[in-house]
């Protein structure tokens, strides 16, 4: 590795004069010029020195899978020298936090100890510094004081407090002041994550400081305000991201089949289909589509037991989905994914087995500049608003709790939250619920009706996805019922009747209660026809985009299947 003229840092042992056998850990070395007192700091690993390669300074090459996690720790290090001289010779960096980044310890300390001992603050900002951090202080929880390196550099941590400050502080637009301090913090301190606030969308600009979510009136206005198929593709983009509970523009660029759960049983084969809770007693909707799929947002290395699981082909989500992937290939042919996952949207990723992938966030970083400007243009808002647009929808029936789990953010209640749980079902149900309550299944029709009236898309929707859409509504049950219905539901398939034969467990459905019976029948008598036990499969894309040439079809398949349904229906009651 070539060094620099002045700053010197290089990985290596405290000397090659060792056993075999021997137990040695690596360094980081570092000096200053020529003749400058060398420093070191130990690395956390220990290895035999036969292992050990003094020519590349690691692990032998050998041996790398059977010691990747050392080999990983080395080589990013190694990726940070560059980085940590350049911090260091422009003077923004000190020698112990350069070796604290190198080593990801920086992130273990305390805020106020930093502040008192930094040498960069004057005596002036320290104690300003120190005003704002009490302040900051006082309106959070036990869990965030004393404010720590590692709340700044964990995405669950940064949402709570950047929601905390700026909306339940009073601080009102001087929030936005406070949070640029704990962001200078950690770009001082030479953390990795150097602005989390503005990174994540907390600290907003003028423009938006008034303002915190889209209005259903000012989408329209952005529908008009499209004038280009990127601009279509970008609207598609926060669209998306408002469907799915706000996410991140980073985290939409990681959806992939290997990032899913499912519910019930099924085969990694099986095809992904829209979610519509009342599929089953729906006319316009057949066959076995009830299965949720459900997309795993992984959170920091240090909490990588955290997780936020998101409703991932919901009917309105599915819908944009696909739309985003067809336009990616017109708009951003260079970025857009073409391979086998179902899932995956762009050719690269940001984040990658809990680790950052900096090519990924490089070639996001130039997709967000050509996005989000546009967004601003059409909505008056970035991509983070769609996360309290979300929660504005909903802010009159969720709790506080509720609020926190619907954007991700930590939560209080202790356990894992499975896809099949109460808590998650809740979770589902509420997210659902924003979902009709702000309007987006009317928008989604209006959206693509523009989009292909100016030539931005080639699709229409399909006459089952209108026929869903035009309802406004998922699911005609209460959010007390619905979860209520779901959860006796989980309950059956998850305690089966069991007997023994011949050494074997063999299973068989439980009978349902009668208070399953009586929501199951409930539900029935809110439509217009009686549930059948004879089920159709039909075509996914009866219920998806379509070109203009296949719409007459479908609609022949649609007046068949109905016809076929009320025959059989008509027989059952002869």
């Amino acid at each position: 590795m070539e060094r620099s003229k002045s700053h010197n840092f290089w990985i290596g042992l405290k000397t090659n004069n060792c056993k075999p056998s021997d137990k040695v850990s690596p360094y980081v070395f570092y000096k200053y010029g020529g003749s400058g007192k060398l420093r070191k700091r130990k690395l956390p690993l220990e290895i035999s020195f036969d292992k050990w390669d003094t020519k590349s300074k690691n692990i032998k090459k050998s041996l790398w899978r059977t010691f990747s996690d050392e080999v990983d720790k080395i080589k990013d290090i190694e990726s940070k020298i560059n980085g940590v001289t350049i911090d260091m010779t422009s003077g923004t960096l000190t020698l112990e936090n350069a070796f604290n980044r190198l080593l990801d310890k920086s992130e273990d300390g305390l805020l106020v100890t930093w502040i008192n001992t930094a040498p960069r603050l004057t005596r002036g900002a320290k104690k300003k510094y120190l005003s704002f951090l009490s302040s900051i202080e006082s309106h959070l929880p036990k869990e965030y004081t004393p404010l720590r390196f590692t709340h700044l550099q964990d995405i669950n941590s940064v949402g709570f407090i950047g929601e905390t400050i700026n909306h339940k502080s009073g601080l009102g637009n001087g929030a936005i002041d406070y949070l640029k301090m704990l962001d200078r913090v950690s770009d001082y301190a030479g953390l990795k994550v150097k602005k989390p606030f503005k990174e994540n969308g907390y600290i907003k600009a003028s423009a938006d400081t008034d303002k915190d979510s889209i209005k259903f009136k000012d989408v329209l206005r952005g529908f008009n305000d499209m004038r280009t198929s990127q601009d279509f593709m970008a609207m598609n983009f926060w669209l998306y991201s408002l469907s799915l509970r706000g996410l991140g523009g980073m985290d939409i660029c990681n959806i992939s089949e290997d990032n899913i759960e499912r519910s019930g049983d099924y085969n990694v084969n099986d095809s992904i289909l829209p979610y519509y809770p009342d599929y089953w007693v729906d006319k316009y909707w057949t066959g076995h589509l009830g299965q949720k799929v459900f997309h795993r947002v992984k959170r920091t290395k240090k909490e990588k037991n955290r997780k936020m699981t998101i409703l991932l082909n919901l009917l309105p989500s599915n819908l944009l989905h696909e739309s985003l992937k067809n336009i990616l290939l017109r708009t951003h042919p260079q970025y857009a994914y073409k391979g086998k996952d179902r899932l995956r949207l762009f050719n690269f990723m940001t984040l990658k087995k809990d680790e950052e992938v900096p090519e990924g966030k490089a070639k996001w970083k130039n997709l967000k500049d050509t996005i989000f400007p546009k967004i601003k243009r059409m909505i008056g808002g970035g991509i983070h608003l769609s996360r309290h647009t979300f929660i504005d929808t909903g802010e009159l029936r969720l709790t506080e709790q509720e609020q926190v789990e619907l954007l991700g953010q930590k939560t209080k209640t202790k356990g894992v939250h499975h896809y099949q749980s109460p808590h998650q079902i809740k979770t589902d149900l509420n997210h659902i619920k924003a979902i009709e309550e702000y309007g987006l299944m009317e928008l989604i029709i209006i959206f693509f009706e523009v989009g292909f009236q100016k030539g931005f898309t080639d699709y229409k929707l399909s006459l089952g996805a209108l026929k869903i859409l035009q309802k406004g509504k998922l699911t005609t049950f209460t959010l007390e019922d619905q979860l209520k219905l779901e959860v006796l539901q989980q309950r059956i398939a998850e305690r089966p009747n069991t007997r023994v034969v011949k050494g074997r467990v063999i299973t068989s459905q439980r009978e349902k209660s009668k208070e399953l019976l009586d929501l199951e029948n409930k539900r029935i008598e809110m439509h217009e026809f009686e549930k059948t036990d004879n089920k159709e499969f039909v075509s996914s894309e009866m219920f998806s985009l379509v070109k203009p040439k296949d719409v007459e079809k479908l609609q022949k398949e649609y007046e068949n299947m109905s016809r076929h349904i009320t025959e059989f229906q008509d027989s059952l009651n002869q």
